[in-house]
């Protein structure tokens, strides 16, 4: 298996932005190249499956949505997703990682997932592990374990230096999600 054939594990982490936007970057490469592409996302709203419905070739599934925020989990005791919810998740990008049907699969937010305690990340890297080799991987979000970022083929931390939500700017649609 060539450097080519060969997929790698990338995480992006910190809490600057662009860690979703690196991973649509990639997505949007991949399926443009023809590649079959799964990209999942753990705790935000859905907003994102406009940005990919109409990529050919890119499957979207979106779990534990948090409708109440522009885009991004916000953890508050009237609005958090159930464990369950993300637990589904898991087990379906699970199936999805060792079914070798795509060539890159995007779990997007499963860092904070993990930070939040509703994954197991022992389960986590251990699939990761296991993947077919000719499968890419993408882990995004802030607080990325250790254990992940040193089982990471490519770890990028994202580092804000400012930012317009600062200035009381939402997401702007087309742009941010």
């Amino acid at each position: 298996m060539t450097y080519i054939e060969h997929g790698y594990i990338q995480l992006y982490t910190g809490n600057g932005k662009g860690k979703t936007s690196a991973a649509f970057g990639a997505a949007l490469r991949a399926a443009c190249h023809g590649y079959p592409v799964c990209f999942i996302q753990f705790l935000k709203s859905g907003h994102d499956q406009q940005s990919v419905s109409c990529i050919p070739n890119v499957d979207y599934i979106c779990f534990g949505k948090n409708h109440e925020t522009d885009g991004w989990y916000a953890p508050r005791a009237d609005d958090q997703p159930t464990p369950e919810e993300i637990v589904q998740g898991w087990y379906e990008a699970k199936n999805r990682i060792t079914n070798n049907t795509y060539r890159l699969i995007v779990l997007d937010e499963i860092n904070v997932a993990l930070s939040f305690g509703y994954l197991d990340l022992k389960d986590v890297i251990t699939t990761l592990k296991k993947r077919p080799k000719s499968v890419e991987i993408i882990c995004t979000g802030r607080n990325a374990p250790q254990e992940l970022i040193d089982l990471a083929d490519i770890a990028t931390e994202m580092q804000e230096l400012h930012h317009i939500y600062n200035q009381g700017i939402p997401a702007r649609e087309g742009f941010d999600f």
